[in-house]
């Protein structure tokens, strides 16, 4: 049986976060040119191991997700977001994207969240699939929102209330 645990990021992780974020990361669920901006370290002024919720299995970092205020806006400070989700290859399909993406929800209740909302490419099948099994709804879709690879893609908008 595989051991998941969730648990805070520490400043340590930064080289296992950014070899996951490496190796995880293709053009259907996410931004080249944040991709690009990330070569040599993980954390940054923007990304701090108190924004960063990691997922272990067997003791192995194997996922992450980002989560900070959507916006910085005093009257919008009761919802936060899901900016960054990512789960080693290997591990997908053994439960780890379901426990992280629950571990987050939790993370944002014991902020005080009221609403935890996220941005998702609408090609990319199975995370909306894991975010709807996780409590989460569509509200909105963005049509060609995003131009990735020359190619226009929707930005799915989704949510769930805490």
């Amino acid at each position: 049986m595989t051991d998941i645990r969730i648990r805070p990021a520490v400043a340590g992780d930064d080289d296992a976060l950014l070899a996951l974020d490496t190796i995880s990361w293709d053009s259907s669920s996410g931004f080249p040119s944040f991709r690009e901006k990330h070569r040599e370290t993980f954390f940054d002024e923007r990304t701090t191991p108190e924004t960063i919720v990691v997922a272990e299995l067997d003791g192995v970092v194997t996922g992450y997700s980002r989560l900070v205020p959507k916006t910085p806006i005093p009257e919008n400070s009761h919802v936060l977001g899901i900016f960054g989700l990512a789960v080693h290859p290997d591990a997908r399909g053994k439960g780890v994207g379901e426990a992280l993406v629950r571990g987050t929800i939790e993370r944002a209740r014991e902020k005080g969240a009221h609403k935890l909302a996220l941005h998702v490419f609408s090609v990319n099948d199975g995370a909306r699939r894991l975010y709807e099994r996780c409590g989460f709804r569509v509200e909105a879709v963005l049509r060609d929102e995003l131009l990735v690879d020359g190619e226009y893609v929707d930005d799915v908008l989704m949510a769930v209330f805490l």
